[in-house]
């Protein structure tokens, strides 16, 4: 199990970046944890969260909003309601 957690000052911005990078069964471990974390630091703070995510539960206990992306383009948009439809789910999040 790895995982890296970095940060990071973009000179173009000059925001803190925060990013980690995992294998999944680092985060199965911890998924909780970490959902709550990111809550927070939105609730405190009021930035935006951009969370890259395949876990589909992970997915359910951060998001307020949705991007199916493919091949790096935005495809759709789900609400979090929209997140609990298996139909939708399969249809867009195949993996």
């Amino acid at each position: 199990m790895t995982a890296l957690l970095e940060t990071r000052k973009p000179r173009a911005t000059g925001e803190m970046v925060l990013a980690l990078n995992h294998d999944g069964m680092t985060v199965l471990a911890v998924e909780h944890d970490i959902a709550r974390l990111i809550v927070e630091l939105n609730r405190r703070t009021g930035r935006a969260v951009v969370l890259v995510e395949q876990n589909i539960d992970m997915i359910r206990m951060a998001a307020q909003r949705c991007f199916v992306m493919d091949k790096g383009r935005i495809i759709t948009a789900l609400t979090p309601a929209m997140l609990d439809d298996r139909d939708i789910i399969r249809r867009h999040l195949a993996v």
